[in-house]
């Protein structure tokens, strides 16, 4: 959506050089005051969209503190050693012993990763105990420190749950 929205705002028809660059000679002074209507349109939702990023970012932020205590709580008890009845004297530990190789198989069940992670990475990913996401929020953006200019995640592509 904000290709096109940035395709649209490209376009001109006063005189500029994008596609329909000369075309305003060609319009009826109606036709240009529709133009100028859609122009003040588009100006108006691009500001709105603005707001709603920025609103959406907030919400992000704010939930990602409501979900620490959970990730926090996820991690105590995949970090819990089993009984020692049920410890398999002929399995090497893992970093999870709560659920051995939880994080291997959280990598492997996800779509996006499942096809990159080759035999010789799962030894390694065996081990991991927590994997975790921190969203870098420039200063002045909402929930950022102030003084900077706004931004924040890439719009349409933030990252998965933090883990």
């Amino acid at each position: 959506m904000d290709s096109l929205t940035g395709a649209l705002q490209r376009v001109t028809v006063d005189g500029g050089d994008g596609p329909l660059a000369g075309v305003e000679e060609s319009l009826s002074p109606s036709e240009r005051a529709a133009v100028l209507k859609l122009k003040e349109l588009q100006e108006q939702h691009a500001s709105l969209s603005a707001m709603f990023e920025a609103a959406v970012l907030k919400l992000k932020l704010e939930f990602e503190e409501k979900y620490k205590p959970l990730y926090h709580r996820r991690l105590e008890v995949l970090l819990q050693q089993p009984p020692a009845a049920e410890q398999p004297a002929d399995k090497p530990p893992t970093g999870t012993p709560g659920l051995p190789c939880f994080w291997l198989r959280a990598l492997k069940a996800n779509r996006l990763l499942a096809d990159i992670i080759e035999e010789h990475d799962e030894g390694p990913l065996s081990y991991l105990q927590n994997i975790r996401c921190e969203w870098l929020v420039p200063s002045g953006a909402p929930g950022g420190p102030p003084g900077a200019p706004p931004g924040g995640p890439p719009s349409g592509a933030p990252p998965g749950p933090p883990a």
